[in-house]
């Protein structure tokens, strides 16, 4: 349930990171979202108003980015079939082409509401938040350019 163009690699950063190996195309599959239903921690994924996933795929070690490589599909691709006692929510694309070695990355703040562990970001976008801590603590016009591209259990906390 990951793209056989993916690798897990450990960084100049000593961290592992998943990486591209293989020339990805914009749009391309990546990897599924899929694992237990956890309590939030640092490297679980919000999936619904108050529901988590922890990755059992590559998936958990895709990092942030404030100018991302990749997306997610906010459903799950048919024909997946994950083992008993774990769910299976969406699925991460290439959202550009992503070149051979790179970092593949998201941005936090499209899936998590208020996360329990912020960091400070180095991805070095113009851009760049510094803190990531999730979506209810971007200003306003942060909050607007990422609105059409937020996960619906986002959307489910915005719009109450």
């Amino acid at each position: 349930m990951d793209s056989p163009s993916l690798k897990v690699i450990c960084n100049q950063a000593s961290f592992k990171s998943l990486t591209v190996v293989k020339e990805v195309k914009k749009g391309e599959f990546l990897c599924d979202l899929w694992g237990v239903v956890s309590p939030v921690g640092m490297h679980t994924v919000q999936v619904d108003k108050e529901k988590h996933i922890l990755p059992a795929s590559n998936l958990s070690y895709t990092n942030h980015s404030c100018d991302p490589n990749a997306e997610f599909v906010f459903k799950p691709r048919n024909g997946i079939t994950v083992p008993k006692g774990k769910e299976l929510s969406w699925y991460l694309v290439a959202r550009r082409e992503i070149k051979q070695g790179e970092e593949v990355t998201f941005d936090y703040t499209l899936t998590e509401y208020d996360m329990n562990d912020p960091f400070e970001c180095k991805c070095g976008a113009d851009d760049c938040l510094g803190t990531v801590r999730g979506f209810k603590y971007l200003n306003n016009k942060q909050q607007q350019e990422r609105l059409a591209h937020i996960s619906p259990a986002i959307k489910k906390i915005v719009n109450n």
